[in-house]
């Protein structure tokens, strides 16, 4: 078994290094090595480093072996080529790893969630319609995964619609107003590498439930389905809280928990929102393992809990949240979330309403006018046999 990727640090020198490796499976371990020339990251592009002929030698010559851990990662020892000194390698290898979520049976058990999660100072949730998804950003899901190329080019086309439609100047030159304009982006749909998040529990079940409630009722009698409710602990903050965040196009794998302005954004600030701002393809596989590591860079400490909702309390609890204030026409400002919050309260008249009586068709009432005029057999029948009166 052989699989391949970019080994990425920062050395002496001042621009991030990687490198394309090889890691291979043999009976008695893993192995890793190089298997391409050394890369920087200069000026916005990733180029083939300058180096000297030794340092060429030396960057062809990375090797570890890998040792499997009991919290299911790899461990290594390897040399940077620049430094000459010896460096840890910590690979994690399960992908598609799932946090352990709490299951709630009723509305009311998951606000009791959401209290404890708050007092024990979460700082972000993200709701999810099925809670068979995991936390990977739009633009992965789209298939993209080239940020240079999406920053270079998709950016670029945005900013230029976005002066000319709406006026604003931005500065994509700033970490922050570039950050604010790729917010923008997320908030009016456009695939971006940041996940939504928000300060409250309660408005991320709104979207979960909300979305689960734009889904078409499963034909299956009784068939449970779940939403989801992330939260981000305090941990996962003192982790990853990067200011400024790191460029989008950055070779080395990233997760920031960024705050961008809400200027010119409403929605953001209706919503409490804040990002995650990451190039890792799988950020929930990625934090379920660094929390199960005590060893690694995150201590055992837990950076991502969950919270499941049974997707059939979406009416009541969606009820319940408008009574907070949480409706589309309050995550949504203007006239587009006022159709939004109109259009879901047809949605839950029709989920709560009771079922409708068939109305008979006008064979059948005229069958039954003929059965109301004729004498009962049974009746009469009864009648003769005299035992019946």
């Amino acid at each position: 078994m052989v699989s391949s990727g970019l080994l990425t640090w920062y050395s002496g020198r001042s621009n991030p290094l990687a490198i394309q490796v090889r890691v291979e499976r043999t009976p008695q371990q893993w192995i890793l090595s190089a298997a391409g020339p050394l890369l920087e990251q200069r000026d916005g592009r990733v180029t083939v480093a300058s180096t000297t002929p030794e340092e060429r030698l030396r960057a062809g010559r990375i090797k570890a072996l890998l040792t499997p851990q009991p919290a299911g990662h790899l461990e290594g020892i390897w040399t940077d080529p620049f430094e000459n000194r010896p460096r840890q390698l910590v690979l994690y290898r399960g992908a598609n790893a799932r946090v352990e979520s709490l299951v709630c049976e009723s509305w009311e058990e998951f606000k009791s969630w959401a209290s404890r999660t708050h007092d024990a100072q979460a700082c972000a949730y993200r709701g999810q319609a099925d809670s068979r998804w995991s936390l990977q950003t739009s633009l992965y899901r789209a298939g993209r995964a080239n940020l240079y190329r999406y920053t270079s080019e998709t950016l670029n086309e945005f900013h230029n619609h976005l002066e000319a439609l709406t006026g604003l100047h931005v500065d994509r030159n700033v970490p922050g107003e570039l950050g604010r304009m790729v917010a923008i982006a997320q908030h009016h749909g456009l695939p971006t590498p940041l996940l939504n998040w928000t300060q409250s529990p309660y408005i991320a079940a709104w979207f979960a439930l909300s979305d689960a409630l734009n889904q078409p009722v499963s034909p299956i009698p009784n068939r449970l389905g779940f939403v989801r409710v992330y939260a981000l602990t305090a941990a996962f903050k003192e982790t990853f809280a990067w200011n400024p965040p790191p460029p989008l196009d950055a070779i080395h794998p990233f997760a920031a928990f960024v705050n961008f302005s809400a200027r010119d954004n409403p929605r953001l600030y209706a919503q409490q929102g804040r990002f995650v701002m990451t190039n890792l393809g799988d950020l929930e596989g990625f934090l379920v393992q660094a929390q199960s590591d005590p060893k690694g860079f995150a201590g055992g400490k837990t950076l991502l809990v969950a919270a499941d909702i049974p997707r059939d309390v979406a009416p009541q609890a969606l009820k319940d949240l408008a009574l907070m204030g949480i409706t589309a026409a309050t995550m949504f400002p203007g006239l587009e979330g006022a159709c939004r919050m109109l259009k879901q309260q047809m949605l839950i008249e029709e989920r709560l309403a009771p079922p409708a009586l068939a109305i008979p068709t006008s064979a059948e009432l005229a069958r039954f006018n003929l059965l109301a005029q004729a004498p009962s057999a049974l009746s009469c029948v009864a009648n003769e046999a005299g035992t019946l009166s």
